[in-house]
C-alpha cells in the first residue's frame, strides 16, 4: 500500500497530471462547471413547469374518469381473453412435458426432413449434395437420442442444466421459482403420439420449405413469446444481432420488425400498468426531433421514398425510449453494454476474416496515391467508413470494462476486445474514424482519471515504436503515414470530392435554411443537381451529419438535435462530476457513452454516418445506454442522500 502511495503521489506532481488535473477542475468548475452540471435544475424546472403541472392534474383526476374506467375493463377483458389463456396453457403444457417427448418431435422431424431430401435427390434426379438439408436431418436425429432416454422435465432440464441456469437466471433474471412448480408426470401414449405427428408433419413440409426455415421459424415463436413477457430480453436480442443482419438480407426491414415487435410489447406492459415510464427533458427534444423527421417525410420533394425513410428513422429511435424505459437497474445495464461489445467484438473479427481471406472493398480508394493499400475491410456494414464509425461507438464501453472490474480476467477480455477493433480499425483505412477514435480515448482518459495519462503516454510511445519495428518493412506504417498527411495535404480525389459536395450542399442549405427539403437520398438528389459543381452531380447525400440534418430539417431540426443531444452529454458529465465509489460503475459507462457519442459526431463532421440504418441505430443505442447509465447513478446518489439524512 506504501509503494502504491508512492508511485500515486509521484505521478500527481508530474507536470502532465497537473495540467489535465486543471483541465478537469476547469471543466468542473466555474461557468464551465455550472454548465455540465446543470441538467438537474433544468430536468426539476422541466417537471415543475407546464408538463409536470399537466401530469400532475391528469394524474388526480385520472382515477375517477371515463377514460380510466374504460382502460380497466380493457386491461380485465385482455387479461381473460382466451388468446392469453391458450398461450399459459401452452406455455404449462411444454415446460411440464419430457425431454422424451420433443426427443419423438425431434427424431421424426430429422427422418422425415431426410426421406423428403432423398425422394427429391433420387426420384425426381436434384443435384441436393450440398444441401444443408442433410446436416440439419441428422443433426436432428442425434440431438433426439440423448432426450428420448430423460426421464425429467423440459422446466427440470431448464433449471438443473449450468448453462440456461446462467442463461435465464443470471443473465435475464429469471425468476427460479416458476420452472420449480414443474414435476414429472406419467403421460399416455396420445401425448408421444401428437408430438411423433407434429415432427413428421413438418418434417414433410420440409419437402417445399427448407427445414432450417422451419426451424427459425419454431425458434422466433418461442423467442416472441419470451420478448412479449419480458421486453427487456429484446433490447438485448436487437442490439447484438443489428450488425448481422446482413447475412439474412433486408436487415433494415428485420430490424425494424424486431423493434416494432418489442416497443408494442412494452406499450402492452405500460397500458397493463405492469410498467411506468418517466419522460426527462432529454426525452423531449428527442421525441421533438422525431416529430420533425416524421414531418420531413411527409413534407417533402422526395416523396415515396422519403416517407419510408422517415418512418424507418423513427422507428429505429424507438430503441432510446425502449432503452431508458426497460433498463433500469445497474444489472440490466451491465447486460446491455456486454451484449454490445460481444456484437462489436464478432464483427470486428469478421472484418479481419475479410482481411486475411482477401474479400475487400477496392473501390472507395484513391488507387494512384494509395497503391500500397490492396482493399478496405467493411465486415457486414457494406461499407469501411460506416464499419469505422460502428467500432469507434463500440471501442469506448469495451475499454471501459478494464478501468471499472476489478477482475483480471474481465480486464484481460477487455483488452483483447479492444484489439481486435484496433486492428479492425487499421484495415478499415477509415481517416475519420481514426480521428474519432483519438478522440474518444482522449475524451475518456481525460473524464475518468487524469492519473493514468503518464502511464498511458509512455505506453502509447512503446507501442508505436514497437510497431514501427514489427511492422515498417511491411508497408503498414507507410500506409498509415501516407493515410494520415493526406488529411491535411487534401490532396487525393475523395477529399476533393468531399469539399465540391460541400460547396454545393452549402448552397442547398442557404436556399431552404427555414424548412429544409425534406428527408432522405431522393430528396436530396432531386434539390443538390441544381446547385451541384460540374463532375458531381450524383452525389446522394452531402457527406456531413450536420450539413445533411439542416438540408432535410431547416435550421428547426438542427437546433434541436443539437439542443437534445447537448442535454444527453450534460446529464452524464453531471454524473461524472459528482460521482462517488457508489456510482463508479455507472461513471465509467457516462464517460464511453460521452467519449462515443463524441468520436461519432467528430467522423460525422466529413461523413454522412446516417446514412447506413444501422449505424443510425447504434447511434440512437449510445445515447441511450449513456442517458439510462445517467438515470441510474443519479437515482443511487438521491437514496443515499436520503439515507444520510436519517
Amino acid at each position: 500500500m506504501k509503494l502504491k502511495a508512492k508511485i500515486r503521489e509521484l505521478f500527481a506532481s508530474s507536470a502532465i497530471v497537473r495540467f489535465s488535473k486543471k483541465c478537469y477542475d476547469a471543466m468542473f468548475s466555474g461557468i464551465f462547471g455550472s454548465f455540465f452540471t446543470s441538467y438537474t435544475p433544468c430536468n426539476q424546472l422541466f417537471e415543475n413547469g407546464i408538463w409536470g403541472k399537466g401530469r400532475n392534474e391528469k394524474v388526480g383526476s385520472w382515477k375517477d374518469s371515463g377514460l380510466s374506467r374504460i382502460r380497466r375493463s380493457a386491461i380485465v377483458s385482455y387479461e381473460n381473453s382466451g388468446i392469453l389463456k391458450a398461450l399459459s396453457l401452452a406455455k404449462d403444457w411444454l415446460l411440464d412435458s419430457a425431454i422424451r417427448l420433443y426427443g419423438f418431435f425431434f427424431m421424426y422431424f430429422g427422418i422425415c426432413s431426410l426421406m423428403m431430401n432423398f425422394i427429391k435427390s433420387f426420384a425426381f434426379g436434384e443435384d441436393l449434395s450440398n444441401n444443408s438439408v442433410w446436416f440439419i436431418g441428422l443433426l436432428m436425429i442425434c440431438l433426439a437420442f440423448p432426450m428420448l432416454f430423460s426421464s425429467k422435465t423440459l422446466a427440470g432440464s431448464l433449471g438443473e442444466s449450468v448453462f440456461f441456469s446462467l442463461v435465464l437466471f443470471k443473465f435475464l433474471e429469471f425468476s427460479e421459482m416458476n420452472l420449480k412448480k414443474y414435476s414429472f408426470k406419467s403421460y399416455g401414449a396420445k401425448r408421444y403420439f401428437w408430438a411423433a405427428m407434429s415432427g413428421a408433419v413438418l418434417g414433410c413440409i420440409s419437402y417445399f420449405i427448407s427445414p432450417l426455415i422451419i426451424s427459425l421459424a419454431i425458434a422466433s415463436v418461442i423467442g416472441a413469446l419470451i420478448v412479449y413477457n419480458a421486453p427487456e430480453v429484446g433490447v438485448l436480442f436487437t442490439v447484438f444481432v443489428a450488425p448481422f443482419l446482413i447475412f439474412l438480407g433486408s436487415p433494415s426491414i428485420l430490424l425494424a420488425i424486431l423493434i416494432l415487435y418489442t416497443f408494442i410489447c412494452m406499450c402492452t406492459k405500460i397500458f397493463l400498468g405492469k410498467l411506468t415510464i418517466r419522460l426527462e427533458i432529454s426525452d423531449i427534444f428527442i421525441s421533438i426531433f422525431m416529430l420533425i423527421l416524421l414531418m420531413g417525410g411527409l413534407i417533402s420533394v422526395g416523396g415515396v421514398a422519403s416517407m419510408q425513410q422517415a418512418a424507418i428513422y423513427v422507428c429505429f429511435m424507438f430503441i432510446y425510449f425502449m432503452i431508458v424505459s426497460l433498463i433500469t437497474t445497474k444489472g440490466k445495464l451491465d447486460r446491455l453494454i456486454g451484449v454490445f461489445v460481444t456484437s462489436g467484438t464478432l464483427t470486428a473479427l469478421y472484418g479481419l476474416y475479410q482481411k486475411i481471406s482477401g474479400n475487400m472493398e477496392v473501390g472507395t480508394m484513391d488507387k494512384d496515391l494509395f497503391s500500397g493499400i490492396d482493399g478496405r475491410i467493411t465486415a457486414t456494414f457494406e461499407n469501411s467508413n460506416m464499419l469505422g464509425v460502428f467500432l469507434i461507438m463500440v471501442f469506448p464501453f469495451a475499454l471501459s470494462y478494464f478501468f471499472r472490474s476489478k477482475k483480471i480476467y474481465v480486464k484481460i477480455l477487455s483488452l483483447i476486445s479492444c484489439g481486435i477493433m484496433g486492428i479492425c480499425l487499421i484495415y478499415t483505412w477509415s481517416r475519420g474514424a481514426w480521428l474519432g477514435l483519438i478522440l474518444a480515448c482522449f475524451i475518456f482518459v481525460l473524464l475518468y482519471s487524469h492519473y493514468i495519462i503518464p502511464i498511458l503516454i509512455p505506453t502509447a510511445v512503446l507501442g508505436i515504436t514497437v510497431l514501427w519495428n514489427k511492422l515498417g518493412g511491411s508497408g503498414i506504417v507507410t500506409n498509415l503515414v501516407d493515410r494520415i498527411s493526406s488529411i491535411i495535404t487534401m490532396s487525393d480525389s475523395s477529399s476533393v470530392y468531399r469539399l465540391g459536395i460541400w460547396r454545393g450542399a452549402l448552397k442547398v442549405a442557404e436556399e431552404y435554411w427555414l424548412t429544409g427539403i425534406g428527408i432522405g437520398s431522393e430528396a436530396f438528389r432531386s434539390v443538390y443537381i441544381r446547385f451541384a459543381e460540374s463532375g458531381i452531380e450524383t452525389a446522394v447525400h452531402s457527406h456531413n451529419l450536420f450539413l445533411q440534418i439542416m438540408i432535410e430539417t431547416g435550421a428547426i431540426g438542427l437546433i434541436i438535435f443539437t439542443v437534445a443531444i447537448i442535454l444527453c452529454i450534460i446529464s452524464a458529465l453531471e454524473l461524472i462530476g459528482k460521482s462517488d465509489k457508489d456510482t463508479a460503475s455507472e461513471k465509467a459507462t457516462c464517460v464511453a457513452g460521452v467519449s462515443a457519442l463524441l468520436a461519432a459526431l467528430l467522423q460525422g463532421m466529413t461523413d454522412f454516418i446516417w446514412f447506413n440504418y444501422r449505424i443510425f441505430f447504434v447511434f440512437w443505442v449510445v445515447v441511450a445506454i449513456m442517458s439510462t447509465a445517467s438515470r441510474i447513478g443519479r437515482k443511487k446518489a438521491l437514496s443515499k442522500t436520503e439515507y444520510d439524512r436519517r
